[in-house]
């Protein structure tokens, strides 16, 4: 009669390769989290500055067109969208003092992010006192 054979051979995971793939799981999950939430909040960024250049633009057009036309030193809200600001600052540049000329800076932002960082600029080179001789 033949003897029954044990076989010594086991059809499992061992305890340490089953800690280790937890392991690994683990940490590619981690790394698709963290690199998701980076690029949501880069998505975001994108997208708020994006508005704020749709904005920046509305209220350069509406400037042209004689709306608003006094934009300097000056700040405000966004029309359409009440989380915008804008603010606008007359600066003296040398190179532009001698033909009575100064930048206008024009800013777009949000006072909510980060301690109201600029999300869209743009600099106009404007009389620094009136109209002066020589602007149209």
């Amino acid at each position: 009669m033949p003897r029954s054979t044990w076989s010594t051979r086991r059809t499992g995971f061992s305890l340490v390769e089953v800690v280790a793939s937890v392991l690994l799981v683990g940490t590619l999950l981690t790394a698709v989290l963290t690199a998701h939430r980076r690029a949501a909040g880069q998505y975001r960024t994108a997208e708020r500055r994006l508005q704020a250049i749709t904005a920046l633009d509305g209220l350069l057009e509406a400037r042209a067109s004689g709306v608003n036309g006094e934009l300097s030193l000056a700040r405000g809200k966004v029309p359409g969208d009440p989380r915008l600001q804008w603010r606008s600052t007359l600066r003296d540049e040398p190179g532009l003092t001698p033909w009575g000329a100064a930048v206008l800076r024009i800013e777009v932002f949000d006072p909510a992010l980060r301690g109201g960082e600029t999300l869209a600029f743009v600099e106009l080179i404007e009389p620094s006192g009136g109209r002066d001789e020589g602007w149209p």
